[in-house]
């Protein structure tokens, strides 16, 4: 996952798992790993089989570190005014709150004029506010790719999340001969699945804004919400 091209390329994610739209090839891969060292720590059972999630634990904590190094060279940087605001934490909790993109992620009903009025509230809202005038074109990002990038990167942090959550049931299941796990263990689970999530957020948020800012299709953008498949599909 430190390879320069380790973040271009994109893969269908294994039948076993949950989720089917694309993602990074190397979340696939180290996914695998990851779930690969849960069921060896199942096969081990009581005998040594609490011990070998360890092994689990440092693997999660190793792609975590990778995902945050690799979304700190994805997102855009400022100029870009999407990444000033989400630089501030107090800003990005304000901007999850907006009317708009709680809309899209409770996938609201919205008709194309009733859209159009939504975006043009945000608009005030931010204008209002966070009081940093008119967004200029060298505060936007221009590069199609970049947002292609980020929307596969969203996916790829959702991806994860949804499948750190099924290691309980993979591991654990008492009927199955699995694992009594500990209240640790399943805290630090439940915690870096958080993290996760959060990064896929910040991600969604960025896309949400430069959507917000430019004349991407909005209502393209709004049907599929939380799937960032508009920037992903090619065009």
């Amino acid at each position: 996952m430190r390879a320069p091209a380790a973040w271009r390329e994109r893969a269908p994610p294994p039948g076993h798992t949950i989720g089917q739209r694309p993602v990074f090839a190397c979340c696939t891969e180290a996914w695998a790993a990851v779930r690969e060292s849960a069921l060896a720590a199942r096969r081990c059972g009581a005998c040594g089989g609490l011990a070998a999630l360890r092994a689990t634990d440092a693997a999660l904590a190793t792609l975590l570190a990778h995902c945050r190094a690799a979304h700190a060279r994805l997102a855009p940087a400022p100029p870009a005014r999407a990444a000033r605001w989400l630089a501030d934490d107090d800003i990005a909790r304000f901007l999850q709150t907006l009317p708009n993109y709680r809309a899209a992620v409770d996938r609201t009903d919205y008709t194309a004029q009733e859209l159009k009025q939504a975006y043009e509230r945000e608009a005030e809202i931010l204008g209002t506010s966070l009081g940093d005038g008119e967004v200029s074109s060298r505060e936007i990002v221009a590069d199609i790719n970049t947002l292609v990038d980020l929307a596969l990167f969203c996916e790829s942090m959702d991806w994860l999340s949804t499948n750190i959550k099924t290691i309980p049931s993979l591991v654990g299941a008492p009927t199955a001969g699995g694992l009594k796990l500990t209240e640790k263990f399943l805290n630090d689970l439940a915690a870096t699945a958080a993290v996760f999530d959060e990064i896929a957020q910040k991600c969604l948020i960025f896309l949400h804004l430069e959507v917000s800012f430019s004349d991407i299709d909005r209502r393209f953008y709004y049907d599929i919400s939380l799937n960032c498949q508009y920037f992903i599909t090619p065009k």
